[in-house]
């Protein structure tokens, strides 16, 4: 099929065949013709055998044409009766159909066997004179109209009298062999030229034995860069690049097939210079500031000042010279600083970064704090950093917390360290109010991972906000003392992201008014607070999904004692010397971590590395609050407040209503803000998982009074 449109004012394209099209309108002459067929609401038809970028659009200069597959070719000169004889001068084949024009013309269309891709006006263009050539269109008819058939982006009028000359197409071989040709004429493929001695050691060095071809301009050959590839003349050398008859595309320069590293390398020195900190990701221009190190965004005007005037980089074209230095400079800043995108990588080295076979500019300049000078292979806990350790084992007292709190540290340490970051389970601390967990957090952790930078990612993982950008610029996440589960939704939404967070490594980052980018990040996420009934809610439930992403620790109260006795210093805060003691105690707990051999009662699976370590006091506290224990609890209540029966069936909604009766049930379903979706799933969970004494029917559950309080009563004793 062809591409169709209703007049010459319709921009919307779609398939067509011209010559099985039943027309409306008719026109006395080449005058009318014209008139109708620039009224917007003319219902005809025009057509062309050329794609553009966008297939759903008209060719047009901002919609250029790229793809091929038909030739169609215009006679102007009034030709009352057609000589069949013509048919014998045709060159390589046979037009399919042939049709008249208004002005007593001749009209043909050639079908090409394989769609033949283009790379450029001028491609296209010399692709047509091949063409034009071969086909011999000059002797075939009078009047041959070769400005018209040099113009890809001409839509023809349907025309009239259609009839069917062959089946034949134009062979591939001989299209190929006119894109061979095409692409000799200069300025034609776009790139920068590299000696052909160069192109060929890095590839003979990467795909060995793949090109059996002299390296020379205009040589055809395999693509060889594709393993898939087996054609042994669809691809030509150019200087440039590769001219290839398969594949998605018409043309890939030595950037893209050899990567912009190996092109980098030839060009000149001084644009290669200029250039350097800079780079692209198809929208936005992103320069490394060598003031700060820093990544920062750059609109196009101001590239073009800072390389104007401080590389010297000129506008001027020269002359003889197809475009300026400044133009050559932008378009290598496009062709070999392309990216994929700018994002934080916590942990990764700044610059360049490749993350799931995608180029990203980490912008992430977090760095652990340094260790000390001093190095032990048997180095002693707490000796060099005795405030830091006397807080925590105040704050952990027994052994298993404490090693399991500083094997996570340390693999999160070293990890950041070393530049090769390593997942890690979510740390838990709940225990007494003032216990100093605040500051553990946000003091000696952020410090000692993040140099003091930490997030809140609370409103993230309650399904608050989808906008996690600055999340990820932190490895460190702390969560103090909120109520992440204020209802059954949040509490679902904030156990489901966290898990994730935990399991996963890759994320995708939403910034506003950004576009979406996939980053890596493998932190690791603090929560700390008070082991009060409302408190623990914030603890996720334990479960085979997620007690391997877990580590619970119990803090004692003592540990806050400590912190707040602080000696009277004159000109000093509390808080400032808390900070002071920090800073010094820190860097010799660094060298300790990087040093230090975990026992093995805190080592866990080669996943995380830890043992996730849960501290049985916090395990009943979360059992307690789970929505599961507190169905259980209301139905208990229930059933022993509403006598009278022995069993009974009753479905969610009868439930709930029976529930209302009473006030003291009513008043622990309306404190757990529980209606008949949330009960119905809870009551669901407990018929399928559980020994409570319930059956789910078809539409109603079974309640047994007796069962239920005598299940009641042995668990009470538990």
């Amino acid at each position: 099929m062809l591409y169709t449109a209703k007049n010459w004012k319709d921009d919307a394209i779609v398939p067509g065949i011209p010559w099985e099209f039943t027309p409306v309108l008719s026109f006395t002459d080449k005058k009318d013709q014209q008139t109708q067929l620039n009224d917007p609401e003319s219902e005809h038809m025009v057509f062309s055998g050329w794609e553009g970028s966008n297939p759903h659009a008209k060719v047009t200069a901002s919609n250029p044409a790229r793809v091929a597959r038909y030739l169609v070719v215009d006679y102007d000169s009034n030709i009352p009766s057609i000589d069949p004889l013509w048919i014998k001068n045709c060159g390589i084949c046979l037009p399919q159909q042939l049709s008249r024009t208004i002005r007593g013309g001749v009209r043909l269309v050639y079908k090409l066997q394989e769609s033949v891709n283009v790379y450029s006006d001028q491609f296209a263009k010399n692709f047509l004179k091949q063409a034009m050539r071969h086909l011999k269109l000059a002797k075939l008819f009078p009047g041959f109209d070769e400005r018209a058939f040099l113009q890809p982006a001409l839509y023809y009028e349907l025309g009239a009298e259609w009839r069917e000359i062959s089946d034949a197409e134009i062979p591939t071989s001989s299209t190929w062999g006119w894109c061979a040709k095409a692409g000799e004429y200069a300025d034609t493929f776009a790139g920068v030229e590299i000696p052909f001695e160069f192109v060929a050691a890095e590839a003979n060095r990467r795909w060995p034995g793949r090109w059996s071809g002299d390296w020379r301009e205009g040589v055809r050959g395999v693509r060889f860069w594709d393993d898939s590839a087996d054609n042994p003349t669809a691809c030509v050398l150019r200087k440039t690049g590769c001219q290839t008859f398969t594949g998605p595309v018409a043309f890939l320069t030595w950037s893209q097939i050899f990567g912009s590293e190996f092109v980098t390398k030839f060009d000149h020195d001084r644009i290669k210079k200029a250039i350097d900190p800079f780079f692209h990701d198809g929208e936005n221009y992103y320069v490394i500031r060598p003031t700060d190190d820093r990544i920062h965004k750059m609109a196009r005007k101001d590239v073009e000042l800072h390389l104007k005037t401080r590389c010297n980089i000129s506008a001027k074209i020269e002359k003889g010279e197809p475009c300026s230095d400044m133009d050559k400079a932008e378009k290598l800043i496009q062709e070999l600083k392309y990216i994929d995108g700018a994002a934080a990588l916590v942990y990764r080295p700044p610059g360049l970064y490749t993350f799931q076979n995608k180029r990203i500019l980490n912008t992430c300049r977090v760095e652990v704090m340094q260790p000390a000078a001093e190095s032990s292979e048997s180095p002693v806990y707490g000796e060099k950093f005795p405030w830091i350790s006397e807080f925590i084992d105040l704050m952990l007292p027994e052994p298993e917390q404490k090693w399991t709190f500083l094997a996570w540290l340390q693999r999160a340490y070293l990890g950041g360290l070393n530049k090769n970051p390593s997942q890690g389970q979510a740390m838990f601390i709940a225990g007494d109010a003032n216990a100093g967990k605040t500051f553990l957090a946000t003091h000696v952790l952020s410090t000692l991972l993040a140099r003091g930078l930490h997030a809140n990612p609370t409103l993230y993982l309650t399904g608050g906000s989808d906008f996690n950008e600055e999340l990820y610029d932190s490895p460190l996440w702390c969560i103090d003392d909120a109520t992440a589960s204020s209802t059954e939704h949040e509490r679902r939404k904030y156990t489901e992201r966290l898990k994730q967070a935990v399991a996963n490594r890759e994320f995708m980052s939403y910034g506003k008014h950004k576009k979406p980018v996939s980053v890596e990040w493998m932190g690791r996420i603090l929560v700390t607070c008070n082991d009060d009934s409302e408190s623990v809610r914030i603890l996720p439930e334990l479960d085979m999904n997620n007690a391997d992403k877990i580590i619970m620790l119990r803090a004692n109260g003592q540990s806050g004692e400590f912190l707040n006795t602080v000696p009277k210093k004159q000109g000093c805060t509390d808080d400032q010397w808390r900070q002071q003691r920090v800073a010094e105690d820190l860097p010799h707990m660094a060298a300790f971590l990087r040093d230090w051999e975990p026992p093995e009662v805190a080592l866990g699976s080669s996943r995380f590395g830890v043992r996730s370590y849960h501290h049985p006091d916090l395990v009943e506290k979360v059992r307690e609050a789970s929505p599961d224990q507190q169905a259980t609890e209301l139905i208990c209540h229930w059933a022993e407040s509403r006598q009278g029966w022995e069993e009974i069936d009753l479905n969610v909604t009868q439930l709930v209503a029976d529930m209302q009766i009473d006030d003291g049930v009513r008043g622990i379903l309306n404190s757990l803000k529980w209606g008949t979706v949330n009960l119905g799933r809870r009551l669901s969970a407990l018929a399928s998982k559980s020994d409570f004494p319930i059956t789910r029917g078809r539409r109603s559950y079974h309640f047994v009074r007796q069962d239920i309080l005598d299940w009641h009563l042995r668990n009470s004793e538990k």
